[in-house]
């Protein structure tokens, strides 16, 4: 006889059968704190190991994929974002139309069903085309001096528009 060492060993299996809505089959492994022998000792020793390292390894690489996810959505965020800075704008005219709020959706046909073009701020020089019962149709220049159109609803302006 010699020194024993104590692990966690599997110390069987059952099966048996749920009855309910569903009749299903249950499998199971049991453990247990058993003495074994030196050698059984280092190789579950050496399992568990490697089985930590592993689990490590996998955490990592899940820690990092999400980090360059992050990073990837804030840039995309920032590309892709319809809000358009008009600051840097020349301020109204006499003949522009006013916004209500500080911006407004500028939508590609008169329905708010319509896809959004963008959104314009309340500095934007916005010019009327013409006016549809609940739509104005507009023109403005977007930040890299391009005419764009499209219409914005009469309730996001600050008069009404006859």
């Amino acid at each position: 006889r010699g020194e024993g060492y104590r692990r966690e060993v599997q110390t069987g299996t059952g099966s048996r059968f749920y009855i309910g809505k569903t009749i299903r089959p249950s499998f199971g492994i049991y453990y247990g704190i058993r003495t074994v022998c030196k050698e059984c000792a280092l190789d579950i020793d050496r399992k568990n190991k490697a089985l930590n390292i592993v689990l490590i390894i996998i955490l990592i690489i899940i820690l990092i994929i999400f980090i360059v996810f992050i990073n990837n959505t804030n840039k995309n965020t920032d590309i892709n974002s319809k809000k358009i800075d008009y600051s840097n704008l020349d301020r109204r005219t006499s003949n522009d139309i006013e916004l209500i709020n500080s911006d407004a959706n500028i939508y590609s046909k008169p329905s708010i069903n319509s896809s959004i073009i963008c959104k314009v701020n309340k500095l934007a020089s916005i010019k009327k085309i013409k006016t549809t019962i609940y739509f104005v149709e507009v023109e403005f220049s977007n930040i890299n001096g391009n005419k764009v159109k499209g219409y914005i609803r009469k309730a996001d302006l600050k008069k009404t528009i006859k």
